[in-house]
């Protein structure tokens, strides 16, 4: 089975990454050994910004791609979609697409999209798209063989707007207030949060919603983990057990669903 992982930005595949090694033991496949496998295996996407592939136990492929942005998700969906239907390669039996909640019109402009692609493809929806649910549907393909395909979408925050960075700090804060008599990861993040909201960039810097979201995440790590201020993004993310925390295994609970065969 081959499944893939599409996801806006480099923040985002970490994070996955971090959560299926830690949690469900995918192994990382270095380039170098993508000869290994049989022909059709193992895709590459030329022009996608970041891509990794993962195998388990079972033998089940997984590939994570950061698509370099929220309106080229569904260009990485529609190039799966079409490898999918060319029938030349082993194809895709679950997709998984993860979008920040930026706007509260995104969940239903996203599965607009989606069911316009589907249209194109002839993937036949057996129910309707649901966030945070599997959900089936069937397509033939140019040699006319017939499959299935899952489709998993995670909007995340669930519940309210924002980003994957909302996301993690609000799960730093929850862990914050059961762990911690003080709650003094809580009353940072909530600071540096009220910092970036009321400094005065003159119009110059943070100008839009979400680099001020990309802002209050980096400032809180700065504070929280000073000597490692000037590492990259997956020393920081690798840093915290996410693994543990209760919000995070909730919200990507379905995504054990791609270690199965």
């Amino acid at each position: 089975m081959k499944s893939a992982i599409i996801c806006e930005g480099n923040t985002d595949l970490l994070l996955v990454q971090y959560f299926m090694e830690k949690v469900h033991n995918w192994k990382y496949i270095d380039r170098k050994s993508y000869k290994d496998f049989d022909e059709g295996q193992i895709n590459v996407f030329n022009d996608t910004k970041s891509l990794k592939w993962f195998q388990n136990d079972t033998g089940c492929l997984m590939c994570i791609i950061s698509a370099g942005g929220c309106s080229k998700l569904h260009k990485m969906l529609e190039k799966v979609l079409d490898l999918n239907k060319m029938g030349a390669v082993v194809p895709y039996s679950k997709v998984v697409v993860i979008s920040d909640r930026d706007e509260l019109g995104s969940e239903q402009d996203f599965f607009n999209k989606v069911q316009e692609l589907y249209r194109i493809y002839e993937v036949n929806l057996i129910e309707m798209l649901e966030n945070n649910t599997w959900n089936n549907s069937t397509y033939t393909n140019d040699i006319f063989d017939t499959s299935r395909i899952e489709l998993l979408s995670l909007i995340i925050p669930f519940e309210d707007t924002g980003a994957i960075e909302t996301f993690l700090l609000n799960a730093l804060c929850i862990e914050s207030e059961k762990s911690d008599p003080e709650k003094v990861d809580k009353e940072i993040i909530n600071q540096c949060s009220h910092f970036i909201d009321t400094i005065d960039c003159k119009g110059k810097y943070l100008k839009h919603r979400r680099e001020k979201t990309k802002a209050k995440f980096d400032t809180a790590f700065v504070v929280m983990t000073p000597a490692e201020a000037f590492n990259q993004r997956q020393t920081l993310l690798r840093s915290i057990p996410w693994e543990q925390y209760e919000i995070i295994q909730t919200s990507f609970k379905q995504l054990g669903k791609l270690s199965k065969i």
